[in-house]
């Protein structure tokens, strides 16, 4: 029973302790990844992931700085774990199809930007990389389908240009006029 007590004493004092530590780290992250420090915001995240395993924000935003040092494997990883996490979480999608395009990963790019759209329907940019995505993959009419979707959506310059580019790649002349 003394065990009990005395373990319980530990945890109650040592649990804040802990907390206050990662979200210390968590912080001093986020203002080394604005500062563009990222390999210490790296290391400040992982001292958050391992603190708590389930901290979607720190795994994405590790996920960031390894994008930004162009180490697209470990993105991948840390940017499927946020989203594994978190799976409703639009950007978390987003950003992993971005790291699969740089690894010229086009179908899990495409699958990821997917679940972007599905979770945030007006997240234009996902679209517009999807479309990117589908034209280095040789998809074409997939890339003007997605293409037509998103002037449902959005009417705007980069939004036709894609569209026309995808038209003209399918041997569609007279649409993409």
């Amino acid at each position: 029973m003394k065990k009990v007590i005395l373990i319980s004493i530990l945890v109650t004092l040592f649990l804040p302790i802990s907390a206050q530590t990662y979200f210390k780290d968590f912080k001093a992250g986020e203002s080394n990844f604005q500062q563009k420090k990222y390999v210490d915001a790296i290391e400040n995240f992982t001292k958050v992931i391992e603190a708590k395993k389930d901290h979607d924000r720190a795994f994405n935003l590790r996920g960031l700085c390894y994008f930004e040092l162009k180490d697209y494997a470990k993105a991948v990883a840390d940017f499927t774990q946020a989203s594994s996490i978190k799976e409703k979480e639009a950007e978390y999608h987003f950003n992993l199809g971005k790291a699969n395009i740089e690894l010229k990963d086009y179908p899990n790019a495409i699958a990821a930007f997917d679940k972007a759209i599905d979770r945030d329907k007006k997240m234009t940019e996902a679209y517009h990389l999807k479309i990117k995505a589908q034209m280095e993959a040789k998809m074409f009419m997939d890339a003007v389908s997605t293409g037509e979707k998103i002037l449902s959506i959005d009417k705007n310059a980069t939004s036709y240009y894609l569209l026309g580019v995808a038209q003209d790649s399918s041997n569609l002349f007279k649409e993409a006029a």
